[in-house]
């Protein structure tokens, strides 16, 4: 049997789904004559190396530099057109530190110019800010994966360090944001299977 229903609400990671964080880190790392090494993991190495906690204190400059931070092709359209859809703010669930709350608040403003809310989630708590009918947009490997293990559904953005083998039924890869935008339709009208 087939129940016609609506998703909760699709929300939203910021740094490598909205934003290219990632980018503006870099930016920081080659100003002081490091290169950051290609990897298909999350973690990063530089070159000369650096320890985690000094690469992360460059992540904590990088996170001042929101006037500067590229906002990634279709973010601005996609939100628009969630918001047009739906009628409740944005929702952007991330786990940056709260130190740089202002900051986030202000690159996000330069995303987006529809109402939005921002629950910030220092570690991978972000499961507490989900329903189970929500569709969380991310690109975390690790994070998807959690949140398939208690059901909620989430679109993860392709990048190179974030492949899955055999994703589970709950994760769906997309190309980029503009993917996302044409799939809004099919995401807030879904026929779901109830099982008897």
């Amino acid at each position: 049997m087939y129940l016609h229903r609506r998703i909760g609400n699709i929300k939203f990671d910021l740094d490598g789904v909205l934003i290219n964080f990632a980018h503006v880190a870099k930016e920081v790392l080659k100003a002081e004559g490091y290169t950051v090494n290609p990897t298909t993991e999350f973690k990063w190495t530089t070159t000369p190396e650096l320890s985690n906690t000094q690469i992360w204190k460059r992540f904590k400059h990088a996170y001042t530099l929101w006037r500067i931070t590229p906002i990634f092709d279709g973010a601005k359209e996609l939100l628009r057109a969630v918001y047009d859809l739906t009628g409740k703010p944005i929702s952007i669930i991330t786990a940056r530190p709260t130190d740089y709350a202002t900051e986030t608040f202000k690159v996000i403003e330069r995303v987006t110019d529809v109402p939005f809310t921002v629950a910030i989630t220092e570690g991978s708590q972000k499961f507490a800010h989900l329903e189970p009918h929500d569709i969380i947009v991310e690109d975390r490997r690790r994070t998807v994966l959690k949140l398939a293990e208690i059901g909620i559904r989430s679109l993860l953005i392709d990048r190179k360090y974030n492949q899955i083998e055999n994703p589970p039924p709950q994760v769906e890869r997309v190309g980029g944001l503009l993917e996302i935008e044409e799939m809004l339709p099919q995401l807030f009208d879904m026929s779901i299977e109830r099982e008897r």
